[in-house]
């Protein structure tokens, strides 16, 4: 009678394949998310809550344009100061 063995496991390059292809694959599942997060703050604060964003994304969108007003009118301040300085 011919019987063949049935191996159960798989040698070790084929489960480090299989790890590294995991990894690979949710490092892209997480950069297309954060992404995707980057390009909602991107939108203002009645945009995201019109489409139903939650409130977490519309405050920390809301934070970073007023954190980018400040630093732009804090430039200008400088900068006028500056000139005016040295007349």
């Amino acid at each position: 009678m011919n019987s063949r063995t049935l191996t159960l496991y798989r040698p070790w390059w084929q489960r480090a394949a299989a790890v590294l292809r995991e990894a690979v694959v949710q490092w892209h599942e997480r950069r297309t998310a954060q992404r995707a997060i980057e390009a909602a703050l991107e939108l203002d604060e009645g945009t995201l809550r019109d489409i139903g964003a939650p409130l977490w994304l519309v405050e920390e969108a809301r934070y970073r344009r007023e954190q980018a007003r400040f630093d732009r009118e804090l430039q200008r301040v400088q900068h006028d100061a500056g000139a005016q300085r040295y007349v």
